[in-house]
């Protein structure tokens, strides 16, 4: 587990970001805690290889953070191809379960809506056909359904913006069918 994610200091980055995004984005109403989604069992190395079309290892699951009363929790897993053939890949799977009712899902896809915004090096989101809303931010597609978000990556060197953002979109398909 450890070597994907320090051998991919973007990944961590994007998660801490992430995590500091959603930690403030809850509603402060209620006082209920989100449930817990493990991120592993969502896709299957076997789903992966259809997808990506290289054989895939199997899910390292990182330490869930987050929780507490109306704070989203978070659960990640990394996916890395078996060789480093051409082709092959790493797939990131972020699951956020929030606090019923408390807008936690949607606030995480505004948060990168609004990072777009005031940033110049990042894309503009793109709306996406999926769950409750979906939007592809150049890197992932990032879906909300009821109170959970999740974003699906790829990185592969050389894998053109089209095929990933296609790859991406069906494997967050895959995770959808499974929430």
């Amino acid at each position: 587990m450890t070597t994907i994610w320090r051998s991919y200091p973007v990944l961590s980055t994007i998660t801490v970001v992430a995590s500091l995004l959603a930690a403030c984005s809850g509603s402060s109403d209620g006082g209920s805690a989100a449930a817990e989604i493990a991120a592993c069992p969502l896709l299957s190395s076997a789903e992966l290889e259809t997808v990506v079309g290289t054989p895939m290892g199997e899910g390292m699951e990182r330490e869930p953070v987050g929780g507490g009363e109306n704070a989203g929790r978070m659960t990640a897993c990394a996916w890395e191809a078996v060789s480093d053939a051409p082709g092959a890949a790493i797939v990131t799977l972020q699951v956020w379960a929030w606090p019923p009712g408390s807008g936690g899902a949607a606030n995480y896809l505004n948060s990168f809506r609004e990072a777009a915004k005031t940033s110049k090096d990042l894309p503009t989101p793109e709306p996406v056909t999926l769950g409750d809303e979906a939007i592809w931010d150049g890197t992932g597609t990032i879906v909300r359904s009821g109170d959970v978000s999740f974003s699906v990556a790829l990185s592969e060197k050389g894998l053109d913006p089209a095929v990933a953002k296609a790859r991406s979109q069906k494997l967050a398909a895959d995770v959808l069918a499974k929430l």
